[in-house]
């Protein structure tokens, strides 16, 4: 009886999500004059994506609505896409949803012809740009959105064409492709420019590179073409300024990953050239004439009038002088030191000390109350 009752209860209760078909169902259509056109008899392929297996799992042709439908049972572990191979270029569907309860059967995959003259603009930029490491460079990630405006999808002229292309700032060291909607085999960097090889297809999509300012560059410049929307250039030093006829200054800053940057603005209706131009490092501008001081006061008073017409006299440097450059190398360097080398931590500390011993000297004198 026992056993009865529980056949019955396993007859009555619902089957567990696993064991329950997924349903992938949607339509193919062509953009065409402004409009969207169902693709008869088009071949559609569903993709499994998982740490263990990555590839086709089924097939089917689309109907004369366009409409194909899917049923598999789902791996929760894995990513489930659809796409159309159409003119030559593969298009992919946003992930499936396996839940069997909420069945994706609106799936909209949108193909389109080919040209290899479309123009595709730059939407929008954003420049990241650290503060100098311990090495003296900075750190620069750039973010480009894409704009395909048209009805149609750009493909590269030839195998040695790239579909855009985008010149990068001369100078920086070891450019690298990042995180984008395109492979890292279609993105190519020479010649100072970065190049892809892919597809675009009709709406925006995004790329990345990262590069580096060399250690101890004054500035850099940005080569920046037309842009449709905004560039957003993130400095993490706040007195680094970005200058351009197009650019319309800080507009708030952002905390990203724990660093603040000053968030500058700006819109180029043509091309033009940006420049980011970084404060002058206060341990290079004092080394010179605290060394002339230095040595003048071990030659003695003699030898450091006569100096006085090729080097600053230490009398030249006012109380409110000493103060101020006091606060600005505090302002640079304080809280810092595992961001900088042994050797520039060092500099940092033998200067303040000096320069806090000269301001206490001028205190003492009773010039300075003058």
């Amino acid at each position: 009886m026992a056993g009865i009752l529980l056949a019955l209860v396993a007859i009555g209760a619902p089957a567990s999500p696993q064991q329950v078909p997924a349903r992938a169902e949607g339509r193919v259509v062509r953009v065409a004059r402004g409009d969207t056109l169902p693709v008869a008899r088009q071949r559609v392929v569903l993709h499994h994506v998982s740490r263990e297996l990555q590839g086709p799992i089924d097939s089917a042709l689309t109907d004369p609505r366009g409409h194909f439908a899917f049923r598999f049972k789902p791996d929760t572990a894995a990513l489930y896409l659809i796409s159309a191979r159409y003119a030559g270029v593969e298009y992919f569907s946003a992930p499936v949803h396996v839940n069997p309860v909420l069945p994706d059967t609106a799936l909209l995959l949108v193909v389109s012809d080919t040209s290899k003259s479309q123009p595709v603009a730059l939407g929008s930029r954003h420049l990241l740009v650290s503060r100098p490491g311990k090495d003296g460079t900075r750190q620069v990630l750039d973010i480009v959105s894409l704009r395909n405006s048209g009805g149609v999808t750009r493909v590269p002229a030839d195998s040695q064409s790239p579909s855009w292309a985008m010149a990068l700032p001369a100078g920086v060291l070891n450019p690298e492709p990042g995180q984008s909607d395109f492979s890292a085999e279609a993105m190519v960097i020479a010649h100072d420019s970065l190049r892809v090889f892919a597809p675009i297809a009709p709406g925006e999509k995004d790329l990345s590179v990262s590069y580096a300012v060399p250690a101890r560059a004054r500035e850099f410049a940005i080569p920046l073409p037309q842009v449709t929307g905004m560039v957003f250039v993130l400095l993490e030093e706040h007195d680094a300024r970005l200058r351009g006829s197009s650019v319309g200054g800080v507009v708030d800053t952002q905390t990203i990953q724990g660093h603040r940057f000053w968030r500058w603005t700006a819109q180029a209706p043509g091309p033009e050239t940006l420049r980011v131009e970084f404060a002058t490092d206060w341990l290079d501008t004092l080394a010179l004439p605290l060394a002339v001081m230095l040595v003048a006061a071990g030659l003695g008073i003699g030898a450091w009038l006569g100096l006085r017409r090729r080097a600053m006299p230490a009398s030249s440097v006012t109380t409110e002088g000493l103060i101020e450059a006091l606060a600005r190398l505090d302002a640079r360097y304080q809280g810092r030191q595992s961001e900088v080398s042994a050797e520039e931590w060092s500099r940092y500390q033998q200067t303040r000390e000096k320069l806090k011993a000269d301001l206490a000297a001028r205190l003492a004198s009773p010039r300075s109350q003058a």
